[in-house]
């Protein structure tokens, strides 16, 4: 059997880098659209306060009240179904404005919020007041984004694989994309039975799905995996292997 023990064969997982992108136009989409945060901001230099709508790259100032008619600020209950929801206002002379979002979650953060507001309005002493609402949800919407980055980063999508003669063994370096060397694995070469692809159904979901994932096959029956990845390609990473091999 003849191995090539010149070259290096690289193989890479250009899944994780889709993934990667659609997470990160995903998570921008919603951050954009529906991940939004409300900041209420009070100065009595200026004897005003201001709601301000902040997403993504962006601000716009919704309501500029002053001080003097703001009555105070409620906490809001309606009821949904079988849910009651709860909301951050103002009374104001002109009317009620809403400052959060009505949730089912429980009332107690929008009573803190409520109690800060009516403490600042209560004490002229108290100068200023800056409060954020809605920093749960812009965390939630965040996440796709961060996962997003963050895969490229952790994931280690290029394996490089090496025939070393000296120790007739396969030696298996799994980086990430910017590093030159990784996490190593050898396999003896007496041990490799053949290079294959194996195919996992997942019945769990509603629409059965096939992942495909490259392997190398010991004569002990254990599997080495590389990838999972799609079809064609865990199929072209085989071939590859194989001829590397001279399988």
């Amino acid at each position: 059997m003849s191995y090539d023990l010149k070259n290096t064969l690289t193989l890479k997982n250009h899944q994780v880098f889709r993934s990667s992108l659609m997470l990160v136009l995903i998570g921008g989409a919603l951050l954009r659209t529906a991940g939004g945060m409300t900041r209420f901001v009070c100065d009595r230099t200026d004897d005003q306060c201001k709601i301000v709508q902040e997403r993504l790259l962006q601000q716009d100032t919704k309501h500029v009240l002053p001080i003097n008619r703001i009555q105070s600020a409620q906490v809001a209950r309606r009821q949904s179904d079988n849910n009651a929801l709860y909301q951050a206002v103002l009374e104001t002379d002109d009317g009620t404005i809403s400052l959060s979002r009505a949730s089912s979650s429980w009332r107690y953060p929008h009573a803190r919020a409520v109690n800060q507001i009516n403490q600042f309005l209560e004490d002229a002493e108290q100068q200023q007041l800056q409060w954020r609402f809605g920093q749960f949800g812009l965390f939630l919407f965040s996440l796709p984004l961060l996962v997003g980055l963050a895969l490229p980063v952790l994931s280690r999508p290029v394996i490089d694989l090496t025939i070393d003669p000296l120790h007739r063994d396969l030696k298996l370096q799994r980086r990430r994309w910017w590093q030159a060397s990784g996490k190593e694995a050898r396999i003896p070469l007496d041990q490799i039975d053949d290079v294959d692809v194996n195919l996992y159904r997942n019945s769990m979901k509603r629409k059965r799905s096939t992942t495909y994932t490259t392997v190398i096959r010991l004569k002990s029956g254990e599997h080495v995996p590389l990838f999972q990845i799609s079809k064609s390609k865990a199929f072209r990473h085989a071939a590859q292997l194989k001829a590397y091999l001279g399988k």
